[in-house]
């Protein structure tokens, strides 16, 4: 018998932040599931890996944007410069 979870989650965008509200846990005994049926789940566990890699990017990018913008400060700080009233 083969088992497989598969945990859903709802994201809601705020600005450019991405926010899970809440999550299902669905398991499915993948031998009572029709051929078609192993398709859609095997797609659906590759497309979870995908954006999990997506994920795991998004975050290094916001980290880069996040040293970019410290660094930016700090420049213009030492520079003397105020910010715009």
């Amino acid at each position: 018998m083969s088992i497989w979870a598969r945990c859903l989650a709802t994201i809601e965008m705020r600005g450019h932040r991405c926010r899970k509200s809440r999550s299902t846990i669905l398991i499915y005994n993948t031998k009572d599931l029709t051929e078609n049926r192993k398709a859609q789940l095997a797609s659906l566990k590759f497309l979870d890996g995908q954006m999990q890699k997506i994920r795991q990017e998004i975050a290094v990018y916001q980290t880069a944007q996040a040293a970019y913008a410290q660094a930016l400060k700090a420049e213009i700080a030492k520079a003397g410069h105020e910010p715009l009233q």
